[in-house]
This record gives C-alpha cells, sequence and structure tokens, in this order.
C-alpha cells in the first residue's frame, strides 16, 4: 500500500510541531495502521492552510488522481 504523508506549517516557530515531527508522527501512523508498501511524503513550510496554492500539496493532489497513493 502506498501512503501519503503531508506536513504543512505557516511559519517556522517553536512553539507548534515542524513539519519534520508532524512526518516523523504520520510515518509512526502509517505503519502501526497499514501494510505499508511505500510512504510519499510532501511537505510545505510557510505556507498558509487558507491557501491551496502550495507546492507540495499541489503534487499530493496530483498523485491522488493519478492513483499513486492508496491512502
Amino acid at each position: 500500500m502506498n501512503i501519503g504523508n503531508y506536513s504543512r506549517k505557516s511559519i517556522f516557530s517553536d512553539k507548534s510541531d515542524s513539519t519534520k515531527n508532524q512526518l516523523k508522527l504520520g510515518r509512526e501512523y502509517a505503519y502501526a495502521k497499514y501494510d505499508v508498501d511505500k510512504i510519499i511524503e510532501y511537505e510545505d513550510e510557510g505556507y498558509t492552510g487558507a491557501n491551496t496554492d502550495r507546492p507540495d500539496f499541489m503534487r499530493l493532489m496530483e498523485d491522488v488522481k493519478n492513483k499513486k497513493i492508496d491512502v
């Protein structure tokens, strides 16, 4: 099973989870819940959630559309 793992953070700050930590938690969850063949990671740091025009978010949407990920 191919898993998509996306993280986003508006600004760099020590007060909330970094994108790297979000990805780590996503990987841990995926391995705990699914039979993982591959995890494809997407990371947008410095982009607001109010705007969907984010590079890796767009890549994620393309991969979903092209059925490159299952979850």
